[in-house]
């Protein structure tokens, strides 16, 4: 098995023209990820002459057998592990981002890759639903058989039966694990199996696959697929599960003419991420004030068509507004904010009528500091604030974030 390609955003990766680096992409690995990018891989790659420039997407890439490992990084901190650590976190807490249960973002060690941290927690699931019985359900069905059982559908019997006399056809109803539900975690598992890297998580999918009913899978799969399913009481314990089966298979594409350049695009917008982890953050560790994400309110508005302004934080004290935050996952050149962003901050100002706005860096040194500053007409605060992506837990991490948006906000 081929080892995982690590890079990290906004970084290229080049095809090795002499085939012995296996760091770089083969020809055919770079004509699939052109092909991809003609139908929504686009959204995660530039292409550019003999290789590929990602974007700001982070997660896992799968082409053919080669496994991508796309991270973040700021700076020169840290390496792959750190970075990996630091992206498992924040998906970890932020399910508006992966669309994950939020139980189903941990496990006890973590893994060496994106995918297999995915492909774990779906094992995990699956044995969680063994170990409780999956659901059941009645479903009609018609055809020939040796008993007489159900309702003898009399037009189809003769026609088909003539010759046979000991066949009879029968309309009945059964109840078996021929369920949607089941038939979309089957047909993830079969997919999982495939995209294992490792022989000791291929054992325990295959083991899995042995212990799950047989059914064929659900066709068509999309996004109405998922929104059309309803749960009970009895199938509420599938919901992490189908969640990570919707991550797999919606996000799987498969090579329909030779099945060698299949695609599957784990890839997350890490803008949203950061956003999203520090919303997170506020929330549970800034209990005295009242956070809430973007919510958009109107500027502009013409004949049929409006335009509206979204922050990205809003801090509240009871019902009034103290601060607007407005978050960049980036590295701003000689740590100077650019003129766009500082009036989109000065827009959200005045319109909003807040008196502190701040925009919110990432940042893995512990040199950088806080910038105060205002708006000269205005006279609101208009600071710079760098947070730490620090070598910790995940609740520490979130703790030390609200920790120092609220002794900014005491100021």
């Amino acid at each position: 098995m081929r080892p995982p390609i690590v890079t990290y955003e906004h970084q290229k990766l080049k095809v090795d023209l002499k085939g012995t680096n296996k760091a770089l992409l083969s020809k055919p690995e770079l004509e699939a990820l052109t092909a991809f990018h003609a139908c929504g891989g686009h959204r995660y790659y530039d292409l550019i002459h003999r290789g590929v420039k990602f974007k700001s997407y982070v997660g896992v890439l799968r082409v053919g057998k080669l496994t991508i490992e796309v991270l973040p990084k700021l700076d020169n901190h840290g390496g792959p592990d750190f970075w990996r650590n630091r992206l498992l976190d924040m998906l970890a807490v932020v399910p508006s981002v992966t669309a994950l249960h939020p139980t189903s973002s941990h496990l006890r060690t973590r893994p060496n890759s994106i995918l297999e941290h995915y492909l774990l927690l779906y094992a995990n699931e699956l044995e969680v639903l063994l170990r409780g019985g999956l659901a059941k359900a009645y479903h009609g069905r018609t055809g020939n058989r040796t008993a007489l059982r159900g309702r003898l559908v009399m037009s189809r019997h003769l026609t088909e039966n003539l010759v046979h006399k000991e066949r009879f056809f029968v309309e009945d109803t059964v109840y078996d694990y021929d369920h949607p539900l089941n038939r979309i975690l089957g047909q993830a598992l079969r997919l999982a199996g495939r995209l294992a890297t490792t022989a000791s998580l291929r054992n325990r999918l295959g083991a899995l696959s042995l212990r799950f009913p047989d059914l064929p899978d659900q066709w068509p799969i999309t996004e109405e697929t998922f929104s059309r399913l309803r749960y009970d009481r009895r199938t509420e314990a599938y919901r992490p599960a189908v969640q990570i089966a919707r991550l797999l298979l919606l996000n799987y594409h498969p090579d329909l003419r030779s099945g060698r350049r299949d695609v599957l695009a784990l890839l997350f917008d890490m803008n949203k991420l950061w956003e999203g982890f520090l919303l997170q953050s506020l929330r549970r560790f800034l209990p005295a004030f009242r956070v809430s994400g973007r919510t958009r309110a109107k500027y502009w508005q013409g004949r049929g068509i409006h335009a509206g302004l979204e922050p990205d934080l809003a801090i509240y004290r009871e019902e009034s507004l103290v601060a607007l935050l407005d978050a960049k996952w980036k590295v701003p050149k000689r740590d100077r904010p650019s003129p766009a962003d500082l009036q989109q901050l000065f827009t959200y100002a005045g319109h909003f009528g807040a008196d502190r706005v701040a925009l919110v860096y990432p940042s893995a040194s512990a040199t950088r500091t806080q910038v105060p500053g205002a708006f000269v007409r205005t006279g609101a605060v208009a600071d710079l604030l760098w947070l730490p992506v620090g070598e910790t837990t995940t609740r520490a991490w979130m703790a030390q974030i609200a920790g120092e948006v609220g002794e900014w906000l005491g100021n």
